[in-house]
């Protein structure tokens, strides 16, 4: 664990180490990676999808009312379900490990889920579809509070909100890069084709964070 390899004493300040060590620690880098993964694929779908839905499939989520909210709503919904399963499976009646636990959150429901999602959203042509699509790929983004997330806890749990300013620092650069990026690729007027290059792009993240959080 990070915090066994930076042997912080009791009432010890915030050692500069930690912020080194955090850097050298597998377990720190696979959260970061998947802070990252995640955030970018939460920044695509805030800056790009109304944009999608409006210029590409003609329907514009300003005039949705509640469809606008939908997805986020399904997050919270996610979220606390999630919460519930992972600690009813690491509790004494299943007896799972909490790596296996965070394993499963993370990777096959957070990461591959979504992953499969972004590559329907870029090849439909229905509009109700992609907002069904768009919410269940943003309610997904929910259950990482009981993976990546809470995983920061159980590596570094005196300094956990020191390790996750860390990581939320570095899982904000998507917010800058993913729209720069998505408005190089695609065109005005849009095509398909550009449109699924950007949504594959994360579909790569995705496959690039479960690997590390599995290996990490």
């Amino acid at each position: 664990y990070l915090e066994q390899t930076v042997k912080i004493k009791p009432r010890e300040p915030i050692p500069n180490r930690l912020y080194r060590e955090a850097f050298r620690s597998k377990p720190a880098l696979a959260i970061f990676a998947n802070h990252f993964v995640t955030n970018w694929c939460l920044y695509l779908m805030l800056t790009a999808m109304p944009a999608y839905l409006d210029k590409q499939l003609g329907f514009s989520l300003s005039n949705a009312g509640v469809l606008s909210v939908l997805p986020y709503l399904m997050m919270v919904l996610c979220s606390v379900l999630a919460g519930w399963v992972a600690d009813y499976l690491y509790g004494p009646k299943m007896g799972w490990s909490r790596r296996a636990v965070r394993i499963l959150v993370q990777v096959p429901v957070a990461n591959m889920v979504a992953a499969v999602i972004f590559v329907g959203i870029g090849f439909v042509t229905n509009v109700a579809l992609a907002v069904v699509l768009m919410t269940i790929a943003v309610g997904v983004g929910g259950v990482v509070y009981s993976g990546y997330n809470a995983n920061i806890i159980d590596v570094c749990p005196r300094y956990s909100g020191v390790l996750f300013s860390v990581s939320n620092t570095i899982a904000t650069i998507p917010g800058i890069v993913a729209p720069i990026l998505t408005g190089m690729i695609v065109s005005d007027p849009p095509h398909a084709s550009q449109w699924q290059i950007v949504f594959l792009i994360a579909v790569g993240w995705f496959g690039f964070g479960s690997v590390i959080y599995v290996a990490w």
